[in-house]
């Protein structure tokens, strides 16, 4: 090979060599500015409405119900990761939970829906004073996390809270009987029933029926089909007339109660409550009284 050739080869050896370093070049100066480019091109998605409520209450179970609504106003899919979320009542965690993520198409809107339900056992567990409280606070907490292209993200937190009355189931007190008049086809009892309603609505009573236990008999049922407001806090007196026709069993309960005292005294029976609280269910409820208390 010549002089002029081996120096034609190597001038055109660098010559590659050069252009190849200034496309590289090129192209990574390009891959770094992608970045700010796209997040001017793109706008955060929208947390167009955050809500939570209740749908259905119990004596037993709170139902709760949190809406959120998201839209995405850009022209490619933005992706709702994986989160989780918790529940605390009166800043202590109760519930933690996690939902599935989904995609928001574009310029389009998603919905998450997230039902639970609290336990009023398990309030009780952690809020021993819980029954002494009119109304407690739960609060819904999560921080949603949003994917868009090239590893960018965006963070919406999101707390919701609810205040919602503490449902506890109304209380017999002791119960009186006394006689009310007497005649030779029988005698009539009056049987007084204070009934005590804690909450700060008022509950209708329907459908209440029980039976009077004594000495480990049953003299005689109790039962009342008309509804009986029990205003908020505070104490109704149900009042039901018993009548006895003359036997061997009602002489002896006659015997008692004119000795004015009832030993071993139970009453047992159940009753509908229906709260005047949107939302609450008529609920049948069973109770037993013994000892001077509810059980």
């Amino acid at each position: 090979m010549s002089a002029a050739a081996l120096i034609s080869t190597v001038t055109f050896r660098a010559l590659r060599k050069l252009l190849f370093l200034v496309l590289a070049s090129t192209v990574l100066a390009g891959c770094s500015s992608i970045a700010p480019l796209m997040e001017s091109a793109l706008k955060a998605p929208e947390v167009v409405s955050d809500k939570i409520k209740v749908s259905n209450i119990d004596f037993n179970y709170i139902y709760f119900d949190a809406d959120i609504e998201l839209y995405n106003p850009n022209l490619i899919d933005i992706k709702l990761a994986d989160f989780n979320y918790d529940i605390n009542v009166e800043g202590e965690k109760l519930i933690q939970g996690d939902s599935s993520g989904l995609n928001i198409k574009p310029a389009g809107k998603a919905n998450v829906h997230l039902p639970f339900k609290v336990s009023i056992s398990n309030l009780i567990n952690l809020l021993p004073d819980m029954l002494s409280k009119d109304e407690l606070e739960y609060q819904f907490s999560t921080e949603l996390t949003l994917n868009g292209p090239l590893g960018m993200t965006w963070s919406k937190p999101i707390t919701l809270t609810q205040t919602v009355p503490t449902p506890k189931l109304p209380e017999i007190k002791m119960p009186s009987i006394s006689l009310d008049s007497i005649d030779l086809k029988g005698f009539r009892l009056n049987v007084e029933l204070p009934v005590n309603n804690p909450n700060i609505f008022g509950v209708n009573l329907n459908k209440l029926q029980g039976a009077l236990v004594i000495n480990g008999l049953k003299p005689f049922d109790i039962k009342m089909d008309q509804t009986t407001p029990l205003p908020s806090n505070s104490e109704t007196r149900i009042a039901i007339p018993v009548t006895f026709s003359w036997d061997n069993a009602s002489r002896s309960l006659l015997s008692i109660i004119e000795q004015g005292s009832l030993p071993d005294f139970q009453l047992e029976g159940s009753w509908e409550l229906n709260p005047d609280l949107p939302g609450f269910d008529v609920q049948k409820t069973d109770f037993v009284f013994k000892d001077g208390k509810m059980i």
